[in-house]
């Protein structure tokens, strides 16, 4: 296309499409679409073989730079929980209050929030106000070595078509698993768990990713240093957990609310664990 079509590059490319080894693969997998791809291959081989273009400048490749979110460490908005998700729930006219505690890079620099809920439609005026309301929680991970399940082996038996093991032989298996499960596993976060051995997870990235794509409803309330919540686990930046898109914001943030405030009252946490 460019007129920069190299012998060596030619002859290789030309060997790989006389082969025919890819249409075999394709005659096996996707017979339905391997004609299609035969003459695929065979218009690029008529185009190889043909007489190159005079060569052709390279157009400038555009940079594409991160976008950074200009939010600060402690800057508190507010978001109106006013779309369609909230309607007809305890939530419509509440407010979101997103608490930015750090950044992540994800594409682009994002912020990274504490969220929590407002009681009713009234915005707080101090940061006393701001540290009495409930943080809500975005994510409780499971933080205990794996144990044997012996359901997975039996489908493991039946996916392979091999007879299952005896009961003696499944204890002992049952046995060894549970051992190295153990042995693998780092216990320096078992202070954080609750009764059931779950983490519970406040942080979550904003997919603030350009000034065009931050809802032009939030609401500024100040650069604040607000109390972070109990026993917080700190998810590392790369598996953080994310809230999903704006136009999903309000549905996915009442859902894990929900969620996560049945759970806690299930096991008691963490006013009984506290």
């Amino acid at each position: 296309r460019y007129g920069r079509l190299t012998p060596e590059i030619k002859e290789k490319a030309l060997s790989f499409l006389n082969d025919s080894e890819d249409l075999k693969f394709w005659e096996k997998d996707n017979p339905r679409l391997a004609p299609k791809r035969k003459r695929e291959l065979e218009k690029l081989k008529e185009k190889l073989e043909s007489e190159q273009p005079p060569q052709k400048k390279f157009g400038k490749k555009r940079e594409i730079k991160e976008y950074v979110c200009p939010w600060k460490i402690g800057d508190v908005y507010a978001y109106p929980m006013v779309g369609e998700a909230s309607q007809g729930t305890e939530f419509y006219g509440r407010y979101a209050l997103l608490i930015k505690v750090d950044t992540v890079l994800i594409g682009d620099y994002l912020p990274v929030v504490w969220i929590k809920f407002t009681k009713d439609n009234q915005l707080p005026r101090t940061v006393e106000e701001i540290n009495e309301l409930e943080f809500v929680q975005i994510w409780c991970p499971y933080n205990q070595p794996l144990k044997f399940d012996r359901k997975d082996l039996e489908a493991h038996c039946a996916f392979w078509k091999i007879d299952l093991p005896s009961e003696e032989e499944i204890a002992k298996i049952a046995e060894e698993y549970n051992r190295k499960q153990e042995e693998r596993f780092d216990h320096s976060l078992d202070y954080l768990n609750d009764k059931n051995g779950q983490l519970h997870c406040y942080r979550t990235y904003l997919e603030n990713t350009s000034k065009r794509a931050t809802p032009k409803s939030l609401v500024y309330l100040g650069n604040y240093q607000i109390n972070p919540p109990p026993l917080e686990y700190k998810i590392g930046s790369r598996r953080i957990y994310g809230i999903g898109h704006w136009k999903y914001f309000e549905e996915l943030l009442i859902a894990r609310y929900r969620e996560n405030k049945d759970y806690n009252e299930s096991v008691g946490w963490p006013e009984d664990y506290l």
